[in-house]
C-alpha cells in the first residue's frame, strides 16, 4: 500500500496520496499510522500542491516526532516550519539523538547551528562520509580560518569519491592553502603542490588562487625571484575571485578575503622599492575585491581601494581597472571622479558603454552643484583633449544635454554645443535641446538644427513651429506662416501655434501695407527729377521720328523711372535693359540699316545680313560702334547695362550668387540717360 503511495507523490497525486493516507494515519498499526503521518505532513509541505496547509503539515509532523516511530526526515522538515530558531534547532538535536548519523539531520544541523564547530566535530566523530556535508564543513572551516583542521574532511572526500582531474585541483589546493595558514606552516611543500597544480590547471579554472598561494609560499620560503616571476604573470583583470560554486557534490565554497589581504600585505612588502609592481598588486587586491559587487551587488571594497586603482590608471590605462574604478566612484558618490574615469575610456580611443561604464549613472544622482562641475570638465576636455567625437556624442552628449534642458541651462548647452558640428548634433538625440539653446540668443545654427530636425521627424509640431519663429524673426515671414500652418495642422488645439498662424498673417499684412506706402511716399515729380527724368531729358526721345516706337519709350522710360524712385530694383534693371535696346534698334533703323553684317561676333548662319530687328543688346552695341552712333565711352557703358542685366534671372543670380542691388540700378538708370543724351545729341 505505501509502495502505491510513495507513487502518487512521485506523479503529484496529491489528493490520492492524501485519501490513502488518511484512514492509515489513524489505524490501529502504530508504525503506520506515525510513517503515514509523516507523508501527509510532508505533501502538506509540497509547493506544487495547490491544497497544501501548512497548519495540517504541523500537526501530522508534530503527531510523528513526538510518537514512538518518527521518520528522521520528519524531524528535518518540521524544523523548517518552526519560526522560532532555538525550537526548530531543539527538534533537530532531539532527532540527532534518534538517529547519530543521519546524514539529512546533520546537514539540517549543519547549515542552522550557530555552533557549526560543533556540528563538524561530530561529522569527524562519527566518520559521517556524506560528501555535500564534508564540503560543507570544510568551507565553514575556510571561512573561520581554520584551514588546518580542513586535512581530515578532504582526506575523507578523496578517499570516498570517483573525483574527477578537475576535482582534485580543488582538494588540492584546499590540502596546500592549509599547509600555508594552518598551525603548523609548511611552505616548501605548500609550494611543490601549488607548482603542480600550476602545471595541470591549464584552464585556471582556480583564479589564480594557486599562483597567489604559491607567490606567498615562495615568499616566505626567501625565494623572492620566483615570487617575482609568477608575480609578473599575473594579468592585470578581475579574474581573482572566491569560490562559491565548488565541485559537486561537495559544494565547496572558498572566501580568500582574509587570506589574500596576507598574501597581497606580503607582495607588497616585498616590492617596496618597486612602485609599478606594487601598484599592480594593489590594483589587483582591490580588483578582487570589487567582484562580488560587480557578480551579485556584493560591496566589501574601500575609498582607499579606490584610490589604488586610480594610481595604477596614472601608470597605464587598463580597461578592466576603469570599469571597476568607476563602479566604485558611483557607489560612493564621488561623481565628479567618476566622470574623471568615464573620459579616460574617450581619450583612449574607447568605447565606454562596451565596457559597461554608462555616464546614467553619474546623472542619476548628481545634484545641481555637480552637474556645474560635470559641465566646466567637459568644456575642459572638449577643448584640450583627442577623442573619438562619436563616442562623446553617444555616451555623454546627448544625455547631458537633455538634462541642462530640463533646468533651462541654455547658455551651458550652447557652451559644449560650440564645440561640436551640426553634423556631430544631428547624430545626437537631443537635436531639438541645442536648436532651442541656440534659438534663445538667435544663433544662427538654430535654424539648420531645427530645420535637420523637422526633415527627421515631420510630426514633430514643437520642433516645426520653433522652426518658424526661427523664421519670423529672420524676417521671412512666407516661411515661417507655412511652418505655423504645418504645426497648426499636426497640432489644432493647441492655441500658441492658432496664434503664431493669426499674428503672422497681420504681420505680413502690415509689411505688405508698409512696403505699398513707403513705395508710394516716395513717388513725386521732384524725387523723379533727382534721379535725372527731367523735362530736357523727355525732349530728347521727342525725337525719335516713328511716333509708336517714340510712345512706346517715353512711356517706359517714366515707368523706368518710377521703379528707380520707388526701389523696384529688378523691374528697373529690366526696363534699363529693354529701353536700351530699343533705342539702339530705332537708331540703327533710321540711319537705313535694316541688316547687318555681324561675322565678327556671331557664328550664326545668316551673321553676314542678320536683320536688325531681331538684334540683341550685344549686337546692337557692336553696330552702333562700328557706325560711330555711339562713342566709346557710352559704347563702353552699354556692355555694363547689357552684363548686369543678365542677373535679373533667377538661375543666374544663383549660379553668379550676386543679387540685384538698389546701387547698380542706380548706375543703370545714369547710363541710361547718358545713352539717351548721346543718341540725341
Amino acid at each position: 500500500m505505501f509502495t502505491q503511495i510513495h507513487d502518487f507523490i512521485k506523479e503529484k497525486k496529491y489528493e490520492e496520496a492524501k485519501v490513502a493516507l488518511e484512514p492509515l494515519s489513524t489505524g490501529e498499526n502504530a508504525k503506520d499510522a506515525a510513517y503515514a503521518s509523516y507523508l501527509l505532513g510532508y505533501i502538506n509541505t509540497c509547493r506544487d500542491n495547490p491544497n497544501a496547509k501548512e497548519y495540517l503539515a504541523r500537526r501530522y509532523l508534530r503527531e510523528n516526532v513526538q510518537g514512538d516511530y518518527p521518520h528522521p526526515y520528519a524531524y528535518v522538515v518540521y524544523s523548517r516550519l518552526i519560526e522560532d530558531k532555538n525550537v526548530a534547532l531543539n527538534h533537530l538535536n532531539k532527532g540527532l539523538e534518534r538517529f547519530p548519523t543521519d546524514v539529512r539531520i546533520i546537514a539540517e544541523l549543519l547549515s542552522k547551528s550557530p555552533d557549526k564547530d560543533t556540528v563538524i566535530t561530530l561529522v569527524k566523530d562519527r566518520e559521517i562520509e556524506n560528501p555535500w556535508i564534508l564540503g560543507r564543513s570544510i568551507s565553514h572551516l575556510i571561512s573561520t580560518n581554520q584551514w588546518g583542521k580542513t586535512k581530515y574532511y578532504v582526506s575523507m572526500i578523496r578517499k570516498n569519491q570517483d573525483n574527477q582531474p578537475e576535482d582534485i585541483l580543488h582538494l588540492d589546493l584546499v590540502d596546500a592553502y592549509s599547509m600555508l595558514f594552518g598551525d603548523t606552516p609548511d611552505y616548501k611543500s605548500a609550494l611543490a603542490i601549488f607548482d603542480r597544480i600550476i602545471l595541470d590547471d591549464t584552464d585556471n579554472v582556480l583564479a589564480y588562487s594557486h599562483y597567489l598561494g604559491a607567490i606567498y609560499a615562495a615568499i616566505e620560503s626567501s625565494d623572492t625571484a620566483k615570487a617575482t616571476v609568477l608575480f609578473d604573470r599575473l594579468p592585470v583583470n578581475n579574474s581573482i575571485r572566491d569560490f562559491d560554486d565548488g565541485p559537486q557534490p561537495w559544494d565547496i565554497e572558498i572566501v580568500f578575503e582574509d587570506v589574500y589581504k596576507k598574501i597581497f600585505d606580503g607582495i607588497s612588502k616585498l616590492f617596496t622599492q618597486d612602485s609599478r609592481r606594487k601598484a599592480k598588486a594593489a590594483a589587483l587586491y582591490a580588483l578582487y575585491l570589487h567582484y562580488p559587487s560587480d557578480m551579485y551587488g556584493i560591496c566589501r571594497y574601500k575609498k582607499s581601494d579606490a584610490a589604488a586603482l586610480t594610481r595604477y590608471l596614472k601608470i597605464e590605462f587598463n580597461k578592466k581597472v576603469a570599469e571597476a574604478l568607476y563602479d566604485m566612484r558611483c557607489h560612493f558618490g564621488q561623481l565628479k571622479e567618476a566622470y574623471d574615469v568615464l573620459w579616460s575610456f574617450l581619450c583612449e580611443f574607447e568605447d565606454p558603454e562596451k565596457n559597461s561604464v554608462f555616464f546614467s549613472d553619474i546623472l542619476e544622482y548628481a545634484d545641481n552643484e555637480c552637474l556645474e562641475q560635470i559641465v566646466e570638465q567637459t568644456i575642459k576636455h572638449l577643448e584640450d583633449d583627442s577623442f573619438k567625437k562619436d563616442d562623446f556624442v553617444q555616451c555623454i552628449f546627448s544625455e547631458l544635454i537633455c538634462r541642462l534642458h530640463e533646468l533651462g541651462w541654455y547658455s551651458r548647452i550652447r557652451m559644449i554645443a560650440e564645440h561640436l558640428s551640426n553634423a556631430a548634433i544631428f547624430e545626437s538625440k537631443c537635436i531639438f535641446q541645442c536648436a532651442y539653446a541656440f534659438g534663445e540668443v538667435e544663433n544662427e545654427r538654430a535654424t539648420a538644427l531645427y530645420e535637420e530636425l523637422v526633415r527627421r521627424e515631420p510630426g514633430n509640431s514643437s520642433a516645426i513651429n520653433n522652426l518658424g519663429v526661427r523664421y519670423q524673426n529672420q524676417g521671412e515671414l512666407y516661411k515661417a506662416l507655412s511652418c505655423y500652418e504645418k504645426a497648426c495642422a499636426l497640432s489644432p488645439k493647441e492655441d500658441l501655434y492658432q496664434n503664431n498662424v493669426q499674428n503672422t498673417k497681420d504681420a505680413i499684412q502690415r509689411q505688405r501695407e508698409s512696403e505699398i506706402f513707403e513705395m508710394a511716399e516716395s513717388i513725386s515729380i521732384d524725387s523723379l527729377e533727382d534721379t535725372g527724368y527731367t523735362t530736357d531729358l523727355c525732349k530728347k526721345v521727342q525725337q525719335i521720328s516713328d511716333p509708336e516706337m517714340r510712345g512706346i519709350i517715353q512711356r517706359d522710360l517714366l515707368e523706368c523711372a518710377i521703379a528707380v524712385v520707388a526701389k523696384q530694383d529688378k523691374l528697373a534693371t529690366i526696363m534699363c535693359g529693354s529701353i536700351v535696346e530699343a533705342l539702339l534698334m530705332q537708331r540703327i533703323i533710321e540711319r537705313g540699316f535694316l541688316k547687318y553684317d555681324i561675322s565678327a561676333i556671331s557664328g550664326s548662319k545668316k551673321a553676314s545680313s542678320y536683320p536688325v530687328s531681331e538684334m540683341g543688346l550685344n549686337e546692337l552695341l557692336y553696330v552702333a560702334d562700328k557706325e560711330k552712333i555711339l562713342n566709346k565711352n557710352s559704347y563702353h557703358l552699354g556692355h555694363y547695362i547689357r552684363d548686369y542685366r543678365n542677373i535679373v534671372h533667377p538661375a543666374k543670380e544663383i549660379r553668379m550668387k550676386e543679387t540685384v542691388s538698389h546701387e547698380n540700378v542706380t548706375t543703370m538708370w545714369s547710363v541710361l540717360c547718358r545713352l539717351i543724351w548721346d543718341l540725341f545729341p
